[in-house]
C-alpha cells in the first residue's frame, strides 16, 4: 500500500476522540442546568413584577377605602355628635338624624369590611413577593456559580480538543493529499469512520468477510485498499 497505515489510523483515532470531545462539549450537564436556571429566573422576574404591579395596584384601593371610610367617621362622629348633644329637641329633626347615623354606620361597616380584605390580599402579596424575591436570589446564586464551573469545564475539554488538533496536524504531515481528500468523504459519508482494520478476513466497518484473494490483491498493490462492500479504507 503507497500510505503511511500507522498515520492514517492514527488520524482517524485522533478524530473520533474530537468527535468525542465535541459531543462532550455540546452535552455538558451544567449547560443543561444553566439553561434551565436561567429560563427559572426569567419566569421568576416575570411573576415578580407581576405580583408588584398587583401590590401597587391593591395598595392605591386600600387607601382609597381608607380615605372614603376617615370620611364617613369622621360625618358620623359630627352627626352623634348632634344626636347626643342635647341640643336639638325636634322629633322629626331627631329622626332624621337617627336615619342618617344608621346609614353611615352602614356604610362604615361595608368600608371597614371591605379594608380588611384588601389589607389580607396586600398581606398575601407581600408573602408571595417575598418568597419569589429569595428563589430569584437563591437562583441567581445558584447560577453565578453554576455558570463559573460550567466555563470551568468547557475550558478543560477545550484544551483536550486543541491538543488532539495538534496531534491531527501531525498526522497530516504524513498523509498525501489525494488519500485526505478519500479520507475526509468518507468520514462524511459513513458516521466519522473512514478507516478501518481487516482482521481474519473480515471488514470490521461492515463485518463482511472477504475472498482471500482480494485480501492478497490488495495487499500486493500500489492503491489504498478498500472495502468492496462499505468502501472505507483498509488497513490490513
Amino acid at each position: 500500500m503507497g500510505i503511511d497505515d500507522s498515520s492514517l489510523l492514527k488520524l482517524q483515532q485522533v478524530d473520533l476522540e474530537i468527535d468525542q470531545l465535541n459531543i462532550d462539549f455540546e452535552n455538558l450537564e451544567l449547560r443543561t442546568k444553566v439553561k434551565k436556571l436561567s429560563e427559572d429566573i426569567l419566569s421568576y422576574e416575570q411573576d415578580l413584577k407581576t405580583k408588584e404591579d398587583s401590590l401597587e395596584k391593591s395598595s392605591r384601593e386600600s387607601k382609597k377605602v381608607e380615605d372614603e371610610l376617615d370620611l364617613i367617621s369622621e360625618k358620623l362622629d359630627k352627626e352623634e355628635g348632634k344626636l347626643y348633644s342635647g341640643i336639638i329637641t325636634n322629633p322629626k329633626e331627631l329622626g332624621g338624624i337617627e336615619e342618617e347615623v344608621k346609614s353611615l354606620n352602614k356604610k362604615k361597616d361595608k368600608y371597614e369590611t371591605e379594608l380588611l380584605e384588601k389589607m389580607e390580599e396586600i398581606d398575601i402579596l407581600k408573602s408571595d413577593i417575598n418568597l419569589v424575591k429569595a428563589n430569584l436570589d437563591n437562583d441567581r446564586n445558584n447560577l453565578q456559580d453554576s455558570q463559573k464551573k460550567l466555563e470551568a469545564e468547557e475550558e478543560t475539554l477545550n484544551n483536550k480538543i486543541n491538543k488532539k488538533e495538534e496531534e491531527k496536524e501531525e498526522c497530516l504531515d504524513k498523509i498525501d493529499g489525494e488519500t485526505l481528500t478519500l479520507y475526509q468523504r468518507l468520514r462524511e459519508e459513513n458516521g466519522g469512520l473512514a478507516v478501518v482494520r481487516i482482521i481474519d478476513s473480515v471488514c470490521q466497518g461492515c463485518h463482511v468477510e472477504l475472498p482471500a484473494s482480494e485480501i492478497e490483491s490488495m495487499k500486493s498493490g500500489d492503491e489504498v485498499s478498500r472495502c468492496p462492500n462499505c468502501r472505507r479504507i483498509l488497513i490490513h
